[in-house]
């Protein structure tokens, strides 16, 4: 019976060899699966250094820079764009509206001898000068009689 428990020495080696290899190989996995997860960390730290470095930071905040300048440029190119075009329109209905786009339309504009616009015949009274300009030249009068 004691045979039985007791193995061969031979035997008991080559289970503990056995033994030690699997060891070994799992000592190894243990140790790869270390080694990549360090070096994913030591990865991700150069990478995060790499973006962090002066140089890349003010790079990144000189091309923002430039974008917004762009932007900028263009806003102001619109901006004058749009202004010249309402001063351009302006313009033409100040030129409609003028005294003398007004005069060319056959009207003309009479004036007193203190040089005071008259828009009322109560304005004035017989024997008065008045001065009446037109599109082409101007006629001096003196009121003959006035009608209100």
């Amino acid at each position: 019976m004691q045979r039985v428990n007791r193995r061969h020495p031979k035997r008991r080696l080559q289970e503990r060899a056995q033994l030690v290899d699997e060891l070994s190989g799992a000592m190894t996995r243990c140790l790869r699966q270390h080694l990549r997860h360090k070096q994913a960390g030591y990865q991700a730290a150069v990478a995060r250094l790499a973006r962090l470095h002066p140089q890349t930071v003010l790079a990144r905040w000189r091309e923002r820079l430039l974008r917004a300048a762009d932007h900028l440029r263009g806003a102001q190119e619109a901006r004058v764009e749009e202004k010249g075009h309402r001063l351009k329109n302006a313009a033409t209905r100040l030129e409609l509206l003028s005294p003398e786009k007004t005069l060319l339309r056959g009207y003309s504009i009479t004036v007193n001898a203190e040089g005071q616009v008259l828009r009322d015949a109560a304005q004035v009274k017989a024997g008065d000068k008045i001065r009446t300009r037109l599109a082409k030249g101007e006629v001096r009068s003196t009121v003959g009689d006035s009608q209100v």
